[in-house]
């Protein structure tokens, strides 16, 4: 396929020819007429859309779900004392779903389908030891205030099993219906 210098054109494969009759032109003059065997239509696979969309790995799912579970703790955080609330039980799952949808609705998107089931692993392992290092740290934060006492090695082991436990099995859950989710609005097939 030809195009001015410089100019990106998309895989040779991509396409689907047909033969077709047409009038070539060169240089702006017509210099032969008949079949056409090289005649773009539209791209054969319907989620080539524009080939120079590349595809999310999951490293970069991992790194966009660390910054939307921590954005969207440190705004719940701060709303939560703007408010005066001063019991944050329960919304670290509101946020673990949030960031869920947001990035893996981002997956299905840019990759035109949902996780392999390695992936899927991989993803919901490595979500939850994102969770697991933002628990830690959030568990951590009173102790540095004047005053306070530093908690034990035991009671944050403790803590970081039981949470640990509860979102492997909450995180595994919204990841499976956000799949559910994807299918039912079309982003991906079944």
């Amino acid at each position: 396929m030809g195009g001015t210098a410089g100019a990106l054109t998309p895989p040779e494969d991509a396409w689907r020819f047909v033969n077709c009759p047409a009038v070539l032109t060169l240089n702006g003059g017509a210099f032969s007429s008949g079949i056409v065997s090289r005649t773009p239509l539209t791209p054969v696979n319907s989620s080539f859309n524009n080939f120079q969309t590349s595809l999310m790995s999951l490293s970069t799912y991992l790194l966009r779900f660390f910054l939307a579970y921590t954005g969207l703790m440190v705004l719940a955080w701060i709303m939560l004392v703007l408010l005066r609330f001063d019991n944050f039980i329960g919304l670290d799952v509101a946020m673990l779903f949030g960031a869920i949808t947001i990035v893996s609705t981002q997956f299905a998107k840019k990759n035109g389908r949902y996780f392999s089931d390695g992936e899927k692993t991989r993803a919901i392992f490595g979500m939850l030891s994102i969770d697991l290092l933002l628990q830690l740290l959030l568990s951590l934060l009173p102790s540095m205030l004047p005053g306070a006492g530093n908690p034990s090695v035991k009671s944050l082991f403790i803590m970081l099993a039981i949470v640990g436990c509860l979102h492997l099995l909450t995180i595994s859950l919204f990841v499976t219906l956000e799949r559910r989710f994807l299918v039912k609005k079309g982003l991906i097939e079944a």
